[in-house]
């Protein structure tokens, strides 16, 4: 899962050992001063049965321009990974209707070596333009 984050989408991925599990440990956004991110995502390793995909999402917002928004859907797209949610207005399928609602989806996270399907979540990627972004816009 690491891989798919750092190899897909060009953000920070490790993988540590927490409470004696594998952790993916995926992070989004400028590090702090504390070497922490805004937004991370912890994946733990587990020997159990992964359950059926049951619709939940997740939205994190990329980048600090439109530049780099365009960057991460070129990458998604070039994975082949685009989706689509019955939620949204408009499918954002090609850059220009991404540009337009300021978002686009995937939901495959896949092994980058074999490209197995490893675990469906659904993402909503968001620019730094979407209405609700909580932080300070750059020029």
């Amino acid at each position: 899962i690491a891989a798919f984050y750092e190899s897909v989408l060009d953000v920070a991925a490790t993988v540590i050992e927490e409470d004696g599990t594998i952790v993916a440990l995926i992070g989004f956004g400028d590090v702090d001063n504390k070497s922490c991110y805004p937004q991370y995502m912890k994946f733990r390793e587990t020997s159990e049965e992964i359950p059926a995909y049951d619709g939940h999402h997740l939205a994190i917002y990329v980048g600090e321009n439109m530049n780099d928004f365009e960057d991460a859907f070129h990458k998604v797209d070039r994975a082949g990974i685009i989706s689509t949610n019955w939620r949204d207005k408009i499918d954002a399928t090609t850059i220009e209707t991404a540009r337009q609602v300021n978002q686009f989806r995937f939901q495959t996270i896949f092994d980058i070596e074999t490209n197995e399907t490893i675990f469906e979540l659904e993402h909503e990627i968001r620019s730094v333009e979407f209405p609700t972004f909580p932080g300070k816009r750059r020029k």
